[in-house]
């Protein structure tokens, strides 16, 4: 979209993201009212809509002159352009709905979307965002899964190098999720590397606490790699 994105006023992302991320046709303009603006939530109040106005003259049209952001209806509520996604909703069509079915290929390419956590970097003030709670729950699990399947894929055919990038990317959408430490351990074990061994497991302490009771899975992990990595206990 050609869209001058310094130009979309302060609330602007997130409308757009709330209606997108809602995954269905039209969204109603009370619950956009109500989700974005809890604390001052009425029938009569006109934020929604005004925003929307604001945003329908920033994002135009298309080539065809269909609104980008057509007006809202009181009986469809908002809608939007097929034009208009995110990367979610690229990550979500890549992966596909069953992970073991989906190709390597894919599987790397909805990993490389990921940036960090999601919604990560925002301006949050006040009720900013403060909606994105279950979504952004569900988005972590499926970054973890879709990284866990890649790993162990890579892993049974050793791509150490595949198997790390998938690790560390689910430790970068949900660093206190041991979940995405115990793929870079596995990856360190299977490539019998001590040192990176080493290394991943001081990493993850220094984020979920030395003094932190780890996950059992975790636990149990560490305990096989004396067995696994010959030269660990002399360290």
């Amino acid at each position: 979209l050609n869209v001058d994105m310094d130009a979309i006023p302060g609330r602007g992302i997130e409308f757009l993201a709330f209606l997108l991320l809602q995954n269905t046709p039209s969204v109603p303009g009370a619950l956009v009212q109500k989700k974005l603006w809890p604390d001052t939530f009425s029938k009569d109040n006109n934020n929604a809509r005004q925003l929307a106005k604001h945003l329908r003259r920033i994002l135009g049209h298309v080539p065809f002159g269909q609104p980008l952001l057509p007006e809202g209806r009181s009986s469809a509520g908002f809608t939007f352009h097929d034009q208009i996604r995110t990367d979610w909703h690229d990550f979500c069509d890549l992966i596909g709905p069953d992970l073991s079915t989906t190709p390597n290929e894919n599987l790397i390419r909805a990993i490389r979307l990921v940036r960090g956590q999601p919604f990560d970097g925002l301006k949050r003030r006040g009720a900013w965002w403060a909606w994105r709670g279950p979504i952004e729950e569900t988005m972590r699990a499926a970054i973890l899964d879709a990284a866990d399947e890649l790993t162990h894929r890579a892993l049974a055919t050793g791509k150490f190098d595949d198997a790390r990038l998938a690790a560390r990317i689910a430790q970068s959408a949900d660093r206190l999720n041991e979940a995405g430490w115990r793929l870079e351990i596995e990856t360190a074990m299977a490539a019998g590397d001590v040192d990176a061994f080493n290394t991943i497991v001081g990493a993850m302490f220094e984020v979920v606490g030395v003094d932190a009771e780890i996950d059992d899975a975790t636990q149990q992990l560490l305990d096989d790699a004396h067995e696994k990595l010959p030269g660990l206990a002399a360290r």
